[in-house]
């Protein structure tokens, strides 16, 4: 079963200019890029939440399925932005470079 896309988050944070955002790259990000083109892979594919949680994210969605379902979809989410405009910071040397 193909997940639906799930709505975009943009990473933001204050400037040093006020109140405007900027979107970002996290160390997080840059530090599970692997994790994240296996949840595009396996997104690709249709894979099953429940598998791809289970084998990529290492989480049991039979005991946490919470956790399991909400981990899923915001590493997806996250996955999603670095494929669609993210990736240009860690081409530019990641987040400690993309400022």
């Amino acid at each position: 079963m193909k997940v639906p896309s799930p709505k975009l988050r943009r990473r933001e944070s204050s400037s040093i200019w006020g109140d405007a955002l900027r979107i970002r790259l996290t160390v997080y990000d840059e530090e599970h890029t692997m994790t994240y083109w296996r949840l595009l892979d396996a997104n690709a594919e249709g894979a099953d939440w429940r598998e791809v949680s289970r084998i990529v994210l290492g989480i049991d969605p039979d005991r946490e399925p919470k956790r399991a379902r909400q981990a899923f979809e915001t590493h997806l989410e996250c996955a999603l932005w670095i494929a669609n405009s993210g990736y240009r910071q860690l081409l530019r040397g990641g987040p400690s470079k993309a400022s």
